[in-house]
């Protein structure tokens, strides 16, 4: 057997890069009967045009909410720097532990 083989990189398709995070989240949004709901989140990674989460509450591909994203380093106790998000879902996994992943995109953001 020849293990000299010439292996295809694996090609990155994301827009911009993502940095690696565990930063706390709000997300709000409607359920399927069109209640409102409010959820609380980890993130996984963000960039500049979106983010990938857990959750515990359902949500489906395509649906709008509305997240609140706590930038805390650690050595912030008060006061911390928070990005507030319009977005939409573009992806969600079931996770093995019941948490589901959730890709969004950002239709608008600012800091807060």
């Amino acid at each position: 057997m020849d293990l000299n083989v010439d292996r295809v990189p694996i090609i990155d398709r994301r827009r911009k890069p993502r940095i690696d995070c565990e930063y706390l989240a709000i997300v709000q949004g409607r359920d399927r009967q069109g209640k409102k709901y409010e959820d609380s989140a980890r993130l996984a990674n963000l960039s500049a045009t979106g983010l990938y989460m857990w959750v515990n509450h359902p949500i489906k591909t395509g649906e709008k909410v509305f997240v609140t994203v706590r930038i805390n380093t650690g050595l912030l106790k008060e006061n911390t720097p928070k990005i507030a998000t319009d977005a939409v879902v573009r992806r969600t996994d079931l996770q093995p532990d019941g948490l589901l992943g959730v890709a969004i995109e950002f239709q608008s953001y600012r800091f807060l």
